[in-house]
């Protein structure tokens, strides 16, 4: 047990602490019925079983023996790795919002202290859940020019892992059937997808599904559009006009296509070879049709592709990234994300990412299609290994075509799966694997979780607290982010929100290992196996039987 003071219950109900007494807070390590009943009615009821006065606002938790690794039980009923030492379970009544584990605020330490506005936060990565994983990948590195790498995991085979690299980021598509993704599943809004893709490309209409998507750039779409074109997929073609080099207007041409998955990609360029096109039977004019001249009420305007780099400039980059293995591939440019509210999802990025949204000086405010009653803005970051900036485009489009299913009903049904199955440091759904992933440096990941915290947003971290053989950064925060799209949030662990971490497990439905050992914790802490009926987290000798830690390596 935590080197508090705590002393045994006579009753076998577990422990507590004149400290923790005061705050509603009691401590359980016995997993018999007796004392799980007992805590169940506590926290039923709102009030505890041990006659130790009423359950005080500040919340109930409890400790239970569960798989050789103690957790905590919340009043909301989420159970988390308990890492809270004395200082943890300080309470204030300074948080903006009320937590999910009903404690109003937990003492922030150092991290309270990180400017999280000066930050580093640079992007290396695109994620997609896909029930199509392989499939997914194999098709990326065929039209894409992405390195497929054939991987698979314990509990994860390999037709569900589809791991590309693409110039310059990764690109993974996962299927993890470990994990909940409520009574529509991955497989079910995968079908929903790939049947509405096929329907509004075939009536060459721009539905609102596609504006999920990864971006690429090419310095001549040529070859790629005759592949397309001759092969018999379906796919819409558009072409914008936009301000090239010196201030010129002149043709940006788009082609969206999709993934067996059904995944959509959007490859623009600024240029295409009109004679090869038209030797192979094919003419630019009658494929790329003028978005604004002939589809004026679809959102245009944010596809436009010069908003951080002109022509001349994203072939610069292209040049200097896309060699070797990636000569003649595309370059990922720019993130699309559908969702229903705009203004709440720049909300939420400004205070939980604000060292992204910090890099965001040159870029436009929110911008408004009236023609197509939509609204979009970009935030800009570099990539991680280079100086090259990606956007992330939000996109609110409700007037775009739809099938049964909106984006707006998506992305409510996908929140209402992560608000079931995840919660502050604990939980996970099979929905946290569509994200992007962003590094951080400067700051402690712990600062990200106070963060994630305030807005009573559901995260869950596992690392190793080391970095790999490129020396990049094990340590991971997964959360399910602002409408539906989340985040991966790599950096380090200084243990101020919680004493102990644990590393990811595939075989589990929330990512926790069963296995003590897979936890790591900070100073001399480490979780101890012990005998008889419980294990934990502790300090020092002597910490009983069948609960605590003990000091050392």
């Amino acid at each position: 047990m935590p080197s508090n003071g705590a002393v045994s219950d006579d009753a076998g109900y577990g422990a507590t602490s004149k400290s923790m007494e005061e705050e509603g807070v009691f401590l359980i390590t016995s997993t018999s019925p007796a004392a799980m009943t007992k805590a169940n009615d506590a926290m039923d009821d709102g009030t505890n079983s041990w006659g130790l006065g009423p359950r005080t606002t500040k919340g109930l938790y409890f400790i239970s023996a569960v798989m050789g690794v103690s957790m905590v039980a919340t009043v909301a009923g989420a159970f988390m790795p308990f890492g809270a030492s004395s200082s943890a379970l300080d309470t204030t009544d300074s948080a903006p919002m009320p937590l999910q584990s009903g404690v109003e605020s937990i003492d922030q330490g150092s991290a309270i202290g990180c400017d999280l506005e000066s930050n580093d936060a640079t992007l290396y990565k695109y994620t997609i859940a896909s029930t199509f994983a392989r499939a997914d990948a194999e098709w990326a590195h065929a039209m894409l020019g992405c390195t497929y790498e054939n991987l698979s995991y314990t509990c994860e085979p390999a037709n569900h892992v589809g791991k590309t690299t693409c110039s310059n980021m990764d690109l993974h598509f996962i299927y993890n059937g470990n994990t909940d993704s409520g009574d529509k599943d991955i497989e079910y809004w995968d079908q929903y997808q790939r049947e509405l893709w096929d329907t509004s490309a075939t009536a060459d209409t721009y539905s609102q599904f596609m504006d999920f998507s990864l971006v690429f750039y090419t310095p001549d779409i040529t070859d790629f559009a005759l592949q397309i074109l001759r092969g018999g997929d379906t796919y819409i073609a558009r072409k914008l006009k936009v301000n090239v080099d010196d201030d010129d207007a002149g043709w940006q041409y788009t082609m969206l296509v999709k993934s067996p998955g059904g995944k959509t990609f959007e490859i623009v360029s600024f240029f295409i070879d009109e004679s090869k096109m038209s030797k192979a039977g094919y003419s630019v004019f009658k494929e790329f049709k003028s978005w604004e001249d002939d589809y004026s009420d679809e959102c245009y305007s944010s596809h436009d592709s010069t908003e951080v780099y002109s022509p001349s400039e994203l072939t610069k980059w292209y040049d200097e990234l896309n060699v070797g293995t990636y000569k003649d591939g595309m370059m990922p440019i720019r993130t699309n994300v559908a969702v229903k509210d705009i203004d709440s999802v720049l909300s939420w990025w400004s205070h939980n990412m604000p060292a992204v949204v910090a890099q965001d000086t040159a870029l436009d405010d929110v911008k408004y299609q009236e023609s197509a009653g939509c609204k979009h803005k970009s935030y800009s970051l570099r990539y991680y290994g280079n100086e090259m900036n990606h956007e992330i485009r939000f996109i609110e489009n409700p007037k775009a075509s739809t099938g049964q299913h909106t984006v707006k009903g998506f992305i409510d049904y996908v929140n209402s799966v992560n608000e079931q199955y995840g919660g502050i440091n604990s939980g996970w759904s099979a929905w946290y694997d569509r994200h992007s992933g962003i590094n951080v440096a400067g700051c402690s990941l712990d600062t990200y979780m106070f963060r994630l915290n305030d807005t009573n947003t559901p995260f869950h971290p596992h690392g190793r607290n080391g970095t790999n053989a490129e020396g990049e950064s094990t340590n991971h925060v997964w959360t399910p982010g602002a409408d539906a799209w989340g985040l991966e949030i790599e950096g380090t662990f200084k243990y101020e929100f919680a004493d102990c971490y644990s590393t990811f497990d595939w075989c589990t439905s929330n990512g926790d290992p069963t296995d003590w050992t897979a936890w790591t914790c900070k100073d001399d802490l480490r979780w101890h196996s012990g005998s008889g009926s419980g294990s934990g987290l502790g300090s020092g000798s002597g910490a009983g039987a069948g609960a605590g830690a003990d000091a050392g390596a």
